[in-house]
């Protein structure tokens, strides 16, 4: 529980979350429009999904933004880290050394089956 609360912490700290809120509230507005004006212009309905496709994938990049840059007057800058940054930035390369090490002999097997030679009976992958 203590590292969630660490993590609200974080995420309000860099701005993420009103940045979440602000983009999602844009996008709100920007669906209504859009539904206002495709009926009053008989556009295809397939407009609709396309924007709401679109606006949809552009959240993870606005999230992804706002947790690395802050919007000061003075333009756009770098978020300070902090010492307790640096402790869980050492934690996070041991996790992805971890998650790596178990996914690359699955994607090598697959990788070798679909691109390059057969793989024998007695050399299949079993991942």
């Amino acid at each position: 529980m203590k590292q969630i609360g660490k993590f609200l912490l974080q995420l309000k700290r860099r701005g993420v979350i009103r940045a979440a809120i602000a983009y999602v509230v844009g996008a709100w507005v920007l669906i209504e429009i859009a539904g206002v004006l495709t009926q009053a212009f008989t556009a295809p309905d397939m407009l609709m999904q396309v924007l709401f496709v679109l606006l949809s994938l552009g959240l993870p990049a606005v999230l992804a933004f706002s947790w690395h840059f802050d919007i000061t007057p003075d333009g756009i800058r770098r978020t300070v880290a902090t010492a307790d940054d640096a402790q869980h930035q050492v934690f996070d390369r041991r996790v992805d050394f971890v998650i790596i090490s178990f996914c690359w002999p699955r994607w090598f097997c697959r990788f070798t089956a679909i691109y390059g030679k057969r793989l024998s009976r007695r050399n299949r992958c079993r991942y």
